[in-house]
Formats: C-alpha cells, sequence, structure tokens
C-alpha cells in the first residue's frame, strides 16, 4: 500500500465516523446472530490474550518528554519512535517498512485533526504503533497502516474529551484488539473496528474520567476483537444487513459500555446494593464483556440503524460489569468470564432482534437489565442458558415497550433484568428454548401495567413469573410459544397484583403467582404425541437437507430452521417437509426455500399438524399453530447439525489481449492469449456468426500475435468479438470486442483464374520473389495436391524486376518459359487431370496461398474420376444344369449359374476401385480395375439357396465419392434362374361357419364361411351362396398357397315361404351344404285411442265421466289393459279384449279434483287427454253433452276401402240412435262380442268406429 491510499483510507474514515453519537452518557444497545457452533463468539476469545501491559505505562512515561511545541510531523514522528522504542526494548524487532508504514499513515490521520495537542498526537500514535507491532504473528505493511491509521484517528476524534494517556490506552488496546483479527479479515474491517473501538473507549474514558490504563486497553481490545470475529461467521445474507459502519459502531458501543460498567457511578441506580459490597472488575472481564456485546450487536438479520447497533452493544458491555460490582465476593467466584461474555452477546441480540421501532435508549436499556440480571444466579448455569436468558429478557422487554411506547428506561431496565434473572434462577426448566421463552414473556408481560407500576414491582414481577412458571410446567408438555404466552400473562397480573395491593415485597408476590401459575396452566391444552429426530453434518449443494431419521406418532412436519434456532423463531424456519403421515422415515429429503449460499448450522423440527389441514401453518400463524411436539420436559423435539457448502468446480480462467485494429479485412491479429485448458481462437460478428478461427493451442501455452483468418473478409468496417474457448466443447473461456476498421489498400497482385486449368497473377515482381501454383488432382491412389512443386522465381527463371502477368497452366508436364508479358509455366495434369487451385504470391505466408481459386471447389469436382455404371448382362444355369428335368433343390455339390456383369467407365483412362461381390456365393473375384469406356466379364454363382443374389459393389470413396456412390450390379434370386417343377394348381376349400338360422321371414341369412387355398398356386375364386339351388350371394376372393380367409355372405328370402331349405357355399372346387328354417312373422294387435269425449267443465267433488273409443288396428287379436288416469295419478285399470279391425267404447268415471285437471286414457300403444275445470257452484255450461269434444274430431276421416273393409257402395249404413241399439255384426258374420260393463264393440266402419251415440 502506498501513502496515497493510506490517505485515502484515513479520509474515508474521518468523513465516515468521527463524529459518533451517544457517547459521553446514557446506555445502548445491539443485535446479532449466534455463530455456527450455537455458541456465537463467547467461547473463542481465549485466542485473544492481553499484551504485556508495561509496554503502555512505559509509553506513558515515554511522552513526558514532549514539550507540546512541536508541528503534528514532529509529534508524529515522535510518536512513532516512541512506540517502536518500547517494542524494541521487550525484544520485539520493528522492520523500516513497517516503520515507514506507521509514519505515513500517522501523519495522515493527525492531519484529520490539527487541533488536536502535539502530546495527544505523541501519546496516540505512540499507543497505536505499540498495540499493532506487539503482536507475535506476522503482520503485512497494509495492514500496519490502516491498523495504526484507524486507532490513531479514532483516538484524536476525541481529543476534546480525553487525555493523552487514556488517547494512547485507547489507541494500542483498539490495535491490539484488531491486529489479533488480520489473519482473517480485509483491510477495510481491520481499520473500521480499530477506528470505532479506540474512539469509543477514549471518549467514554476521558467523560467518566477513567485513569486505570489496563482496563482502558482491554475494554478497547475486546470491542475490536469481538466485533470482527462475529464478523467474519455472519452469512452473505447477513452482510446485506450488517455494513462496517454497523461494524465501526458496535466495536465503539461495546468499549464505551464496558468502560461504563466499571464505574461505581453506574450503579447508582441499583437501589439494593450496599456502598461496602461494591466489587472491582478485572480486566479480563472488562476485555470479555465489550467483546461479547460488539459481538452480539451485529449478529442481526434485519435492518437497524447504525446508532440502535451501538446502543446495543453499549448497554450490553455495560450490564454484566455492574452485575460483578454490585456481587458478593461468593457469587463473583461463580461467575465466569465466559459467562460474561455470553450475557453480553445474549443482551446484545436479543435487544436489537426484530425492534427496528425501538428508540435507541430503550434498546440500551433492555441489553443493560438483561445482561445484569442474566448474571445474577444462585446455581451453576450453564454459559448458554445465560445468553438466552438475557436474549429472551431484551427481546420481551423491548416488545413490550415498543408496544406500549415506553419511555422511562428505568422500568424497561427493570422488567429485563428481572426477568432474566428468574429465567437463570430458576430450577427446573434446562433446555434454553424454555429459558427463553420464559425470560422473553416476563420481561414482556411486566410492563403492561407500566402506568401504575413502580420498577420493584415491574422486577419482582418479572423475575417472579419466569421462575414459577418454571416450576409449575416442569411435568406439562406445552410448546415454547404456549410457555411464552403463559409466562407473559402471569407476569402481567402479577405486576397488576401488587398494583393494586400497593406493595412491591417479592415474597408475597410469588404467593400469588404459584396460584395464578397453575391456574392458567389448566386452562391450556398439553400437545400429545412424540416423536424424535436426527440430522448430521452433511455436505449440500444448499438447495436441500437430508434428515437421517425421524419418527412421528401422530404425523405432521419436520421444519428446518436457519442458524443454531434454539428459540424456534417462526422467522428462522427456511425449509419444510411435505405432511408426514405417522411412522418413521429415513434419509428424508427437504428442499430449502432460500438455497444456503455458504456452509452454516441449521436445525430440524419436529411439529404437529394442530390444524389437520396437511399444510404447515407455523409461520404464517406466528408460532400459534402446528407447533413443535415436545419432550418430557416440556423442549422442542429438534437435532441439530452443520451443513457445508459443496465448492463448485473452478471455472478455467483465461488470458487475452486485442486491440482495436485496422486492415484489409482477410486478417485479424490477437497480440496475446493463453488458458490453463487446450484451447482455441474463434473471431465472431456482432450477429454471433464465425468468422474465423485459429489453430489448438496446449493447456499453459502462451500465443503471441497469432494471426486469425477471416472468412469470408470484411467488407466494411465492424465491431468483432474475439474468444477464447475450450478446445473440448468450444465453451468460451475468455472474450474481448475490438472494432476493426477496413483500410482501402489496392492489392499488391491481382490473380484471375479464367479456366480451372489456368491461373493468372499480375503485378511487380522483385528479384527473388518466388510465385508458387497450388494444384489439387486425383490418380489412383486417391485426391493430391502440390505446394511448392511448380513455381517461378524472378531473377533466375526470368529477367528481373518483372513488371506484368505470370501465367500457369495444365499442360503434359511442368516447364519455365518466359514471355512478353512475363511468364508462362506448364502444370503436369495427372492421371485424371488437374485444377489450379491458387496461387502464392510473394506477400504470402509461407506454406499458403493468398490468391485462392473462389472456383476450386467446382474445379475439383470437374478433374475428379466420373463415375461407373454397373449392369447384369446375363445370368443363365450352367449347360450341365439346364436339363427339364433339374430339381428345384441344389445338389450337394450345387447348381451353377454363368452370370456376365458389364460396366461403363466414362473416364479417358482406366479406373483403379476398390471391388467385391457383396452378397452370393462364388469363387471367382470380380475385376478391380475398369478399362475405359465398356466392358464386362463372367463368373460362375454356385446359389444356396432359391433366394440368393449375386450382387456385385464398388468402392469409389478413395475419390471422395461416399460409400454408396455407385448402385450395385444384382441378378435376380437364383430361384427364378433355374428352371422350377410345376406347382400343384389352386385348390379352395370351404367351411361354413356360421349361418342364421332360424330366420324370420323377411329378414335377410347371413353367412361365414372360411375359405382356404390348400393348392401349390395363388388364385382368385368366386364364392357363391345358393338357397335351394338358387344363386343369391357371391364375392371373390384371393389367396395365396396355404393361406386362408374369412367371407362373409348375405341373401334376402322375401320371396321364400315358411320353411326348411338346403343353403350351399361353393368355390370353384367345394360345395359344402347345410339346412336353414325360415319362421313365420309373429303377428300382434295394436289399439288406438281414435276418439275420447268428455265435459269441459264440472262440480268439484263430484264424478265426471269420459267416453273413449278404443280400436284394434293391428293383425293379430289381443288383450290390454286400458288406464284412466287424473293428474298422472290412475284411478281406474280395465282389461279391454278385440279381434283384428274391432273397436270398443269404454265408459271412465272418477271424482273431480278442484280446479283445472288433466284427464289421460291410455293402452299399451296410444293415450290421449282432456283438460277439465272444476266450479264450486253448477252453472248453465257445465250441462253434460254426448259427442266429440272440442279435442275430438265429429267424425273420423275417410278412408280407402281395402280387404278388410268392403267399399262404401258394398257396406250397409251403421245404424244411428234411431235405428236399432243392436251390436253391429262383424265381416265374418259372426256376433261381435259384448262390451263389458255395457260397452260397445264394433267394427270399422267407413268413417271410423261408431261413437257411442251411434250406437
Amino acid at each position: 500500500m502506498n501513502r496515497e491510499l493510506v490517505v485515502v483510507l484515513a479520509l474515508v474514515m474521518a468523513t465516515s465516523a468521527v463524529a459518533l453519537p451517544m457517547l459521553g452518557g446514557g446506555i445502548a444497545a445491539a443485535t446479532t446472530d449466534a455463530e455456527p457452533d450455537g455458541q456465537s463468539s463467547i467461547d473463542s476469545g481465549s485466542a485473544l490474550e492481553s499484551a504485556d501491559t508495561t509496554i503502555a505505562a512505559s509509553a506513558v512515561d515515554t511522552i513526558q518528554a514532549v514539550d507540546g511545541t512541536q508541528d503534528d510531523a514532529d509529534a508524529v514522528e515522535a510518536g512513532v519512535d516512541d512506540g517502536i522504542d518500547l517494542l524494541q526494548s521487550q525484544g520485539i524487532e520493528v522492520s523500516q517498512a513497517q516503520r515507514t508504514a506507521a509514519l505515513e499513515t500517522a501523519e495522515a490521520a493527525a492531519a484529520q485533526h490539527q487541533e488536536a495537542s502535539a502530546e495527544q498526537v505523541q501519546a496516540a500514535t505512540a499507543g497505536a504503533v505499540a498495540g499493532t507491532l506487539v503482536q507475535e504473528q506476522r503482520i503485512e505493511v497494509d495492514q500496519v497502516q490502516v491498523a495504526v491509521g484507524g486507532a490513531t484517528e479514532g483516538a484524536l476524534a476525541q481529543h476534546q474529551q480525553a487525555n493523552a494517556t487514556q488517547l494512547q490506552a485507547a489507541a494500542w488496546g483498539g490495535t491490539h484488539g484488531a491486529v489479533a483479527q488480520s489473519q482473517r479479515v480485509d483491510l477495510e474491517q481491520l481499520q473500521v473496528a480499530a477506528y470505532g473501538a479506540t474512539a469509543g473507549a477514549a471518549s467514554e474514558a476521558g467523560e467518566r474520567e477513567i485513569g486505570h490504563v489496563p482496563t482502558i486497553q482491554e475494554a478497547t481490545q475486546g470491542g475490536a476483537y469481538g466485533v470482527l470475529e462475529q464478523y467474519q461467521t455472519l452469512t452473505a445474507e447477513q452482510r446485506q444487513q450488517v455494513t462496517l459502519e454497523h461494524v465501526q459502531f458496535a466495536a465503539t458501543g461495546a468499549s464505551a459500555g464496558a468502560l461504563e460498567g466499571t464505574t461505581e457511578a453506574a450503579l447508582e441506580t441499583e437501589q439494593d446494593v450496599a456502598v461496602e459490597q461494591y466489587q472491582h472488575a478485572d480486566i479480563k472481564q472488562v476485555q470479555k464483556a465489550a467483546a461479547g456485546a460488539a459481538a452480539g450487536a451485529i449478529d442481526q438479520r434485519q435492518t437497524v440503524t447504525v446508532e440502535q447497533t451501538q446502543a446495543a452493544a453499549r448497554g450490553a458491555g455495560s450490564g454484566p460489569l455492574k452485575t460483578v460490582q454490585a456481587t458478593d465476593l461468593e457469587q463473583i467466584q461463580r461467575i465466569s468470564i465466559t459467562q460474561i461474555q455470553a450475557a453480553s452477546f445474549g443482551a446484545a441480540k436479543g435487544s436489537i432482534e426484530q425492534h427496528q421501532a425501538a428508540t435507541v435508549e430503550q434498546i440500551q436499556a433492555a441489553a443493560d437489565g438483561a445482561a445484569h440480571g442474566a448474571l445474577v444466579q444462585e446455581q451453576t448455569v450453564s454459559v448458554t442458558q445465560i445468553q438466552h436468558a438475557a436474549t429472551g429478557a431484551a427481546t420481551g422487554a423491548l416488545e413490550t415497550a415498543v408496544q406500549e411506547q415506553i419511555v422511562d428506561v428505568e422500568q424497561i431496565q427493570a422488567a429485563a433484568s428481572g426477568a432474566s434473572e428468574g429465567a437463570v434462577i430458576q430450577r427446573q426448566v434446562v433446555d434454553v428454548s424454555q429459558v427463553q421463552s420464559l425470560a422473553s414473556g416476563g420481561g414482556s408481560g411486566a410492563l403492561v401495567q407500566h402506568q401504575e407500576a413502580t420498577v420493584e414491582q415491574i422486577q419482582s414481577a418479572a423475575k417472579g413469573a419466569s421462575q414459577e412458571t418454571a416450576r409449575a410446567v416442569q411435568y406439562q408438555r406445552i410448546s415454547v410459544t404456549q410457555l411464552q404466552t403463559l409466562t407473559q400473562e402471569t407476569a402481567a397480573d402479577a405486576t397488576a397484583y401488587a398494583v393494586s395491593e400497593g406493595f412491591d415485597d417479592e415474597t408475597q408476590l410469588v404467593q400469588f403467582i404459584e396460584i395464578d401459575v397453575v391456574q392458567k396452566l389448566e386452562t391450556i391444552d398439553e400437545l400429545e404425541g412424540t416423536a424424535s429426530i436426527s440430522i448430521v453434518d452433511q455436505e449440500s449443494d444448499g438447495e436441500t437437507v437430508i434428515v437421517g431419521s425421524v419418527e412421528l406418532s401422530a404425523g405432521g412436519f419436520v421444519a428446518i430452521y436457519d442458524g443454531v434456532a434454539a428459540d424456534v423463531d417462526p422467522d428462522d424456519v427456511t425449509g419444510v417437509s411435505d405432511y408426514l403421515e405417522a411412522g418413521e422415515y429415513d434419509d428424508l429429503e427437504i428442499t430449502l426455500e432460500d438455497a444456503l449460499e455458504e456452509s452454516q448450522p441449521v436445525v430440524a423440527v419436529v411439529h404437529h399438524d394442530t390444524t389437520e389441514d396437511q399444510t404447515f401453518q407455523y409461520v404464517e400463524s406466528g408460532g400459534v399453530e402446528d407447533e413443535p411436539y415436545v419432550t418430557d420436559g416440556g423442549g422442542p423435539v429438534l437435532d441439530g447439525a452443520f451443513v457445508t457448502i459443496e465448492d463448485e468446480p473452478d471455472e478455467p480462467t483465461a488470458t487475452l489481449t486485442v486491440t482495436d485494429q485496422a486492415g484489409d479485412g482477410e486478417s485479424l491479429v490477437v497480440d496475446d492469449a493463453s488458458a490453463p485448458v487446450d484451447y482455441g481462437l474463434i473471431v465472431s460478428d456482432e450477429d454471433g456468426a464465425q468468422l474465423g478461427e485459429s489453430i489448438p493451442f496446449n493447456a499453459t501455452e502462451t500465443v503471441e500475435n497469432e494471426s486469425i483468418g477471416l472468412d469470408p473478409a470484411l467488407e466494411d468496417d465492424a465491431t468483432l468479438e474475439v474468444a477464447v474457448v475450450d478446445a473440448a466443447d468450444e465453451d468460451p473461456i475468455e472474450s474481448e470486442t475490438i472494432e476493426y476498421t477496413l483500410e482501402d489498400k489496392p492489392p499488391a497482385f491481382e490473380a484471375e483464374f479464367p479456366t480451372c486449368q489456368r491461373g493468372e497473377i499480375t503485378g511487380s515482381f522483385e528479384d527473388g520473389d518466388s510465385v508458387i501454383v497450388a494444384t489439387g488432382f486425383y490418380e489412383a491412389s486417391g485426391f493430391g495436391n502440390t505446394l511448392g512443386e511448380y513455381g517461378i522465381t524472378v531473377g533466375d527463371d526470368v529477367e528481373a524486376p518483372l513488371e506484368g502477368t505470370i501465367v500457369f497452366e495444365v499442360g503434359e508436364e511442368f516447364a519455365v518459359t518466359e514471355t512478353d508479358e512475363g511468364g508462362f509455366i506448364e502444370v503436369p495434369p495427372g492421371e485424371f487431370g488437374a485444377a489450379i487451385t491458387g496461387i502464392a504470391s510473394p506477400d504470402a505466408i509461407p506454406g499458403s496461398i493468398d490468391h485462392p481459386n473462389p472456383d476450386a471447389s467446382d474445379c475439383l469436382e470437374d478433374v475428379r474420376p466420373g463415375l461407373p455404371t454397373l449392369e447384369v448382362v446375363d445370368a443363365t444355369p450352367a449347360d450341365d444344369t439346364a436339363s427339364d428335368d433339374i430339381d428345384t433343390e441344389p445338389s450337394p455339390d450345387g447348381e451353377t449359374i454363368d452370370v456376365t456383369f458389364g460396366y461403363t467407365n466414362p473416364n479417358e483412362s482406366p479406373l483403379p476401385l476398390g471391388s467385391e461381390f457383396v452378397e452370393g456365393t462364388t469363387e471367382d473375384e470380380p475385376i478391380a480395375e475398369l478399362e475405359p469406356e465398356e466392358g464386362e466379364f463372367t463368373v460362375e454363382w454356385i446359389p444356396e439357396s432359391d433366394e440368393e443374389q449375386l450382387v456385385w459393389g464398388v468402392d469409389m470413396t478413395r475419390y471422395d465419392y461416399d460409400e454408396d456412390a455407385v448402385e450395385p450390379a444384382a441378378t435376380p434370386p437364383a430361384g427364378e434362374i433355374l428352371p422350377d417343377e410345376p406347382a400343384e394348381p389352386a385348390i379352395f376349400d370351404a367351411a361354413i361357419t356360421n349361418v342364421t338360422d332360424p330366420v324370420t321371414q323377411g329378414e335377410p341369412i347371413d353367412v361365414d364361411a372360411e375359405i382356404e387355398n390348400v393348392g401349390g398356386e395363388s388364385d382368385t375364386q368366386a364364392i357363391e351362396l345358393a338357397i335351394a339351388d338358387e344363386v343369391r350371394d357371391s364375392t371373390e376372393v384371393t389367396l395365396e398357397p396355404n393361406a386362408t380367409d374369412i367371407v362373409s355372405l348375405s341373401a334376402s328370402i322375401d320371396d321364400l315361404e315358411p320353411g326348411d331349405y338346403p343353403l350351399t357355399v361353393s368355390s370353384a372346387n367345394e360345395t359344402v351344404e347345410t339346412t336353414v328354417t325360415i319362421e313365420p312373422v309373429d303377428e300382434a294387435g295394436e289399439f288406438v285411442l281414435t276418439d275420447l269425449s268428455g265435459p269441459p267443465t264440472g262440480i268439484a267433488g263430484e264424478d265426471v265421466t269420459l267416453v273413449a273409443t278404443i280400436t284394434n288396428e293391428g293383425e293379430a287379436a289381443a288383450s290390454q289393459t286400458v288406464t284412466y288416469t287424473v293428474d298422472d295419478e290412475v284411478v281406474v285399470e280395465e282389461t279391454v279384449e278385440l279381434e283384428p279391425g274391432l273397436w270398443t267404447t269404454e265408459t271412465f268415471s272418477a271424482e273431480l279434483p278442484p280446479g283445472e285437471s288433466s284427464h289421460t286414457i291410455a293402452t299399451d300403444d296410444d293415450e290421449a287427454s282432456l283438460t277439465i275445470t272444476a266450479q264450486d257452484v253448477p252453472g248453465t255450461d257445465d250441462i253434460f253433452e254426448e259427442g266429440p269434444t272440442e279435442d275430438g274430431p265429429e267424425t273420423e276421416p275417410e278412408e280407402e276401402p281395402t280387404e278388410d273393409a268392403p267399399a262404401e257402395d258394398d257396406t250397409e249404413e251403421t245404424p244411428t240412435e234411431d235405428d236399432t241399439e243392436e251390436t253391429p255384426e262383424n265381416e265374418s258374420g259372426d256376433d261381435a262380442p259384448d262390451a263389458a260393463d255395457g260397452d260397445e264393440v264394433g267394427t270399422d266402419t267407413e268413417n271410423g268406429p261408431a261413437t257411442a251415440a251411434d250406437s
């Protein structure tokens, strides 16, 4: 670090926190989260040991030599030398680089406070230098600069309050505590911690006239060390909330609070402490109080102000030391420095947790009281219990203080103190979550009656409620939420009782609480069910955690909590399982809502499903629903583990240097590049289209001035991207974007290619210039090319210099000739011809061509050998196998077929190629070279089966063709070439598989038949269906040998009378027969309502009568039930029998219901309805008139004469009422049957059945 950087850092400190609020009086507090091991930083402070205080004492003596008239520069230098002299006297060597660094940064700090005296400057500098370099471990020069600068400026910022001795002691402690963490923190963190702790201690020492140097040193040292140690445990998410300014203010508050707690003035508010009881806190207790307070003040998850952070740290640092001073010697022996640090940490954490709305006075009072009360103990209490008691008490007290807007800080302090004291002196509950819930509930409830209660009443109520509630619930299975609510209500009742009775005696109050808490406990439903859980330390990607095993007796959930989560705060839930039925589960994977970004502890807790809806409601209900399962002691069923986030594999890093450049657009130059893996360079345009690519380079190889060709060449200025890519998958590793400017530079040479066999290059050629032609050609071995074999050298082959054209042309052999225009070079043609693919001018890179033939691909296609065509000219059996009696199956020696293959070679030269029989059995080999034009060859083929073919194929891949470029020549199958014996003709057998039998007259007969070709040839035949020797249906069927088909046939039998008939199915080869029976059609009757009459109105309650005419229009006699219904309710049923064509008149009566009703007469085949309206008094219109109603026709419509009804001229008139009352005779002359109940029966007439009046 140079001098300029030191000045910049010093200016940052000066402008950000020169004036620290709240110093010089008052109490304050802050909040933090626990460390991954659940102990925050309370157990790790042992790493910080106090240095020899004689160094600081000696430093105080040395500054007496300064007369106060030196300027700042002299004072700074004198201070630096004083500090170094002290260190060297203790055997500590200081390098010149360290001295220079300390001097530069101290001068920069002193320049910000020119109003400070030279004595103060020298003392602050000496203390900062000695405290920084007294560390045994190696300290870098830049660390010396920031530590000395931070502490010196922090001390001098308080020059108006503190004297030189106090400034020196504070600067020594600030640097010593901060540098102890130098191996774990960065420079900025180191500087703000040194500055903050030094400023806080110096200000408080001056304000309260504290002159004991070791006490000042340890308070400052603890504040700086504790805040840096805790800052390293914060997650990335927490660091979004906890800025370096919070770190600075936490160190300030912690060091100031610790010093405040050592003074007797701090105990003036303690009413029950006698003067002779005052004890002095030792310096290690001071250090631990400051360290714990500073750490707790930044362990936070929500946004709080830096003033709140400082207040929390100050109150938490002061509270424990008040307890030490106010405690008798016997109890002091039970208070360890670790417990002091735990109380400070917990109080700071609880006072600021979830209380962004609290004032700094409220926060400081809560932290002070909670830390103070947590150390008032009568038995052995664990460090964790003390920490959680302090956390809970501060949280609870502040919760009510904010809600009730309590401004009396003594009340807040009393509530927090009493609640934490009651939570740690009770002997029944040891679970830390329960301890915290007791303290939180007691602190919150005791302040409900704050307007009337005294400080003593509030403190006694909080203490008694915490203590007695713990005693009452020791055998109860209730959740921590229920426990906190119970304690809160009990404390509130106790305070109200003390106010109403006007006493503050603790014994009387406890008697009331004992009864009150038992009564309240009876109304709480205990949590039923048992559970167990186990989770082990594990590695994870941060998305999920695995719970090793869990067992639930009644179903529920497993929730994952962030951090140590001893208080199962709903806000700490970071993941939850699906609903789990009762039972055991192993390796339960739970997805986290917010993935873990770094390694940290988690807690798995088993929860009930109290809502019985299989959804987790614990968070939404604020901890009221779906509470945790509890142990027999009432603590939640949980287990914790540390989750280590798996490190993602490091991505390879590459270097790439490429600058904006101008060029001809055909290439781009990369200045240098390298990569840890095999790599390449790629150039792309703005649209991502690749323009150029380098050759691959080995891992770690550095390339310089690498030229990459661009294809197509740029035609205008462009923005290009150059990337280093992994050779394995072409993924970009590093990239740069450049601007490429196209230069308008005329080419030195111009090349043209009039034909594929001619190339020309024109320009100015100097002596020694070489021009080379590139050719491509094909020969028997495949593709070949030249580059360098054929060329011309100016000065050797032609006269130099040359201003003209050099021509290359494919000819017979290589030759160079000087011409008037320049030079002519003849190039050999190769076996099938050659193509000129480009020319290398004198400017070309060796081994490359700079003037490629744009038509090179097409030209190579032209000189490539043409593809031959293959065919089978002839395939006949050999003479000794061509007889008529040849067997279709090959003999053991095989039957021979002579096969002649032909080909056409379109090339002027013989064509060597790959040649083979790819199918077939032969001992002969095909020819491997095709002569120009056409040719053929014959081989003997001995097939092993009738299906075998002899196939000749050739391979042209040596000439860059695909493997299947030439279609092979294939013979027909051997069975088609060799003579066969004639096959047995087709024979179609038939079998009837299904027939409609019997069948009703008039319906078709359906027949299924199975047809099988049992012959040796395929055939198509007609399959016929005949009944009584008459063909009534047929269909054609085509079958291969041994094939079967099912045919369906159908015959109409409308012309056949009932009886038995022969049925046959026939093919050309076979007829099969069966018998089918045709049955007559069943006849049935059909009863139709041809008339219905009745009155339109009637009297309600009296009978109405309907008359219906029913005719059997069916083909047979029948009997049916006729029904009469009124409003869908059947009231009459009668059975009617009628011969075909006869009718009858039926009369039906029923009681008429009130109002309008529907009356229906129905047969099985027909129905008719009338609507009749009931009247209360008969009217003149109600007279019953027989005959048709409005709904019925007066007469039936006329019908045409039928076989059963003679024409109008042949029938007699229907008798009328005046002519006869006898029943008419039917068509056959027989008497009609009698109508039931006097109803009439008759035959149909021309006009339909006669009405009742007609009868």
